[in-house]
């Protein structure tokens, strides 16, 4: 009788141990990163490209403001665009998008504007077939300023809602537009 409870004792002191070495934080493939820069390159139909970075040197939680450049376009144009997200805490610095492209089923890029003078589309896909954000078409109309908002959301619940997916959000930005 003695042996038959020590033998289910180790048995459950076995499942405990694995369920303990199974669960281990630091390979949570779900974690949020620390993202201090972000950069949007444009480009237009003629090829020239433009870079704009919002960057905050010490993270969101930190004392210093953020650097945002202002977006400066065109009027009546087509531009591809494609974000970058960095880790810039670190030596060398983090890409987050890589991470963010290798978990893109986990991830949602948000764009909102909120003037009508310019239109952002998602033309990236994860692997399911679901928007993703990394590359977007963005078109200008007429002249005018307004404020383009990017959230990246991490474990969306709907990624077909592009303008409310659920899930938390890793990074929100906001850069001023202007389109002359």
């Amino acid at each position: 009788m003695k042996k038959t409870i020590f033998k289910i004792a180790m048995g459950f002191l076995a499942i405990f141990s694995l369920t303990f070495v199974a669960c281990d934080p630091a390979e949570t493939p779900d974690e949020q990163e620390l993202i201090t820069k972000v950069t949007l390159t444009l480009k237009d139909a003629a090829g020239k490209s433009s870079t704009f970075v919002w960057n905050d040197p010490d993270g969101t939680t930190g004392t210093q403001k953020p650097t945002i450049d202002n977006v400066n376009l065109a009027v009546n144009t087509v531009y591809i665009a494609s974000i970058k997200l960095e880790n810039t805490t670190v030596t060398p610095t983090e890409n987050i998008t890589d991470e963010v492209q290798k978990e893109s089923n986990e991830h949602l890029f948000v764009y909102t504007f909120d003037k009508s003078n310019l239109s952002i589309e998602v033309t990236d896909k994860d692997g399911n077939g679901k928007p993703l954000g990394i590359a977007t078409k963005m078109t200008t109309k007429t002249a005018g300023d307004g404020k383009l908002r990017i959230v990246l959301k991490h474990l969306p619940t709907d990624k077909g809602n592009l303008t409310n997916p659920g899930g938390e959000t890793d990074i929100d930005v906001e850069f001023v537009v202007n389109v002359k």
